[in-house]
């Protein structure tokens, strides 16, 4: 269990059972009794509150967005490094999708992605031990594979975890073109149903996605959009909507937009742990 798991618990303990640790000493109290209660409690808490309070925008079949000026930054478990949480189901281990940023020389010790993990560089260099990732590369580490990432001068990166089939072992480093031909899609993966792509459009142009059988999400990388969703939305950089299955997804180009497109099959039922 991470630090920061422990520590998000005990600040859940404190301020759910500070009024029941206060009531120990009602007289007629039997202690030994109310000592078996209160620790079955902080056994029980980890496991399910912990979870529920991590739960955000959890359910896929229903249409989501949000807008960079919406962003509430989190802090993560090391210092340093903050997260703003799109999409996630579980504790500090989970399904999610997130924007994290690192403040220069931020780190992570090494760790495992047991089910993958998929990120896109916003701005600034990533890195680990394998090399250096510049703004606009696309990776994916498969499940299994091992990092110890940094940023020696600071970046910010979209990052999908757990979101692989546990047979998609392909490891992929990928420069997204900026400067790629108008409205027409560029493939940067495919894994069966799962499609990954950028589309350059320009200003005033329109693009259309096509309704998939499975999730779609999109990413502002660069520009501006209109999204008329229920009512017409302004999304910049790093803006990301994710359409619910079997919906088109439609934009009108304000400025010049380089896009990030993915279709995201479901491998497993997020709501059963598998470590």
């Amino acid at each position: 269990v991470s630090n920061h798991h422990r520590g998000f618990g005990d600040r859940l303990h404190h301020t759910l059972l500070s009024p029941f640790a206060a009531n120990l000493a009602q007289p007629g109290l039997d202690l030994g009794i109310a000592f078996r209660v209160f620790h079955l409690i902080l056994d029980v808490l980890p496991r399910q509150t912990l979870n529920r309070a991590m739960e955000v925008r959890a359910d896929l079949n229903l249409t989501a967005h949000l807008s960079r000026a919406d962003f509430s930054w989190q802090p993560s478990p090391l210092p340093g490094v903050e997260r703003v949480l799109l999409d996630r189901v579980g504790g500090e281990v989970a399904v999610a999708t997130s924007i994290v940023r690192y403040a220069p020389g931020a780190r992570f010790d090494r760790h495992e992605h047991s089910l993958g993990e998929e990120f896109i560089v916003l701005d600034g260099v990533f890195s680990d031990q394998y090399g250096d990732y510049a703004a606009g590369t696309y990776v994916r580490n498969p499940p299994g594979t091992s990092h110890a990432p940094h940023s020696d001068d600071g970046c910010v990166i979209f990052v999908k975890l757990r979101q692989f089939d546990d047979a998609d072992l392909t490891p992929v480093a990928a420069a997204i073109d900026f400067a790629g031909p108008a409205s027409e899609s560029v493939a940067l993966y495919q894994y069966g149903a799962e499609q990954v792509s950028s589309v350059c459009v320009r200003a005033g142009e329109r693009f259309a996605f096509d309704a998939n059988f499975h999730v779609r999400e999109l990413l502002v990388l660069e520009g501006e959009l209109d999204w008329q969703q229920e009512t017409t939305r302004r999304l910049g950089p790093w803006s990301w909507i994710r359409m619910a299955p079997g919906n088109p997804l439609r934009i009108n180009a304000v400025t010049d937009c380089v896009l990030f497109s993915k279709t995201r099959p479901i491998y497993r039922d997020p709501a059963v742990p598998d470590h």
